[in-house]
C-alpha cells in the first residue's frame, strides 16, 4: 500500500514539475525503478494517469511514448477478457486523444471484435462495464451513432443477470457513463432505460 501510495504521488509530481523535462524523466524514472513488484495492472493504470497528463499539456509526442510502453506492457501478458478487452479500450481512447486516429480505430474495432468473440466467456455481471469503456473510447473519436449504438448494447447487457441489485447499479452506471460523457439518449434509448428502470422494483 505503501509503495502503491507513493507511485500515485509520483503522478502528483509528474503533473506539477511537466513543463521541467528534466525533472519529468527524473520523475517517471522514479515511478519506474518503483514498481518492479506492484501488479501489471496497477503499472499500467499509472501510465495511462501519465499519458493523461501528457495529453493536457499538449504533449502528443510524449502521450504516444507512454501509450505505446502500456501496451507493450499489456500484451507481454495473457488477460481475463473482461480486463484485456477494457484495457486496449481504454489504451485506444488515449491514442484518440493524443490524435492517433488511424491506429485508435484499428485497436478499439479490435477491441470490439474480441468482445462479440468471447462475450460468452464473459460473466454477465462484467459485460454492460466492458461496453461502457468501449463507449466511452468510441465518444472520443467522435463517432456519436456507434457510441450511441454501443451504449445501448451496454444497456441490454445490464439486465442479463436475473439480481435487481446488479441490474439497477449497472443502469446507474450506465447512464451515470452516459452524462459524465454528454452522450444523449435517443428517444428508443430513453424509453428502454425507462423500461428497466421501472421493473426494478422496490427497493430499487
Amino acid at each position: 500500500d505503501i509503495v502503491q501510495n507513493s507511485l500515485w504521488q509520483y503522478c502528483d509530481l509528474y503533473k506539477e514539475y511537466y513543463s521541467s523535462s528534466e525533472q519529468r524523466q527524473l520523475i517517471k524514472e522514479k515511478i519506474v525503478s518503483s514498481w518492479k513488484d506492484m501488479p501489471i495492472l496497477l503499472r499500467i493504470q499509472i501510465l495511462m494517469k501519465l499519458t493523461e497528463i501528457s495529453i493536457d499539456n499538449s504533449d502528443f509526442n510524449n502521450a504516444i511514448d507512454i501509450i505505446n510502453e502500456a501496451k507493450s506492457i499489456k500484451d507481454s501478458v495473457t488477460w481475463p477478457d473482461r480486463y484485456g478487452i477494457a484495457l486496449e479500450a481504454e489504451l485506444a481512447k488515449l491514442r484518440f486523444l493524443a490524435g492517433q486516429n488511424d491506429l485508435a480505430q484499428d485497436e478499439l474495432q479490435k477491441a470490439l471484435d474480441s468482445f462479440y468473440e468471447n462475450e460468452n466467456l464473459i460473466v454477465n455481471i462484467d459485460k454492460a462495464q466492458v461496453l461502457r469503456t468501449i463507449a466511452q473510447a468510441y465518444n472520443s473519436s467522435g463517432d456519436t451513432d456507434k457510441t450511441l449504438d454501443i451504449y445501448k448494447q451496454a444497456i441490454e447487457a445490464g439486465v442479463e443477470n436475473p439480481n435487481s441489485r446488479v441490474r439497477a447499479e449497472d443502469l446507474s452506471a450506465t447512464c451515470c457513463s452516459m452524462a459524465i460523457n454528454k452522450v444523449e439518449p435517443d428517444d428508443e434509448l430513453f424509453r428502454r432505460i425507462s423500461e428497466i428502470y421501472n421493473s426494478l422494483g422496490n427497493p430499487w
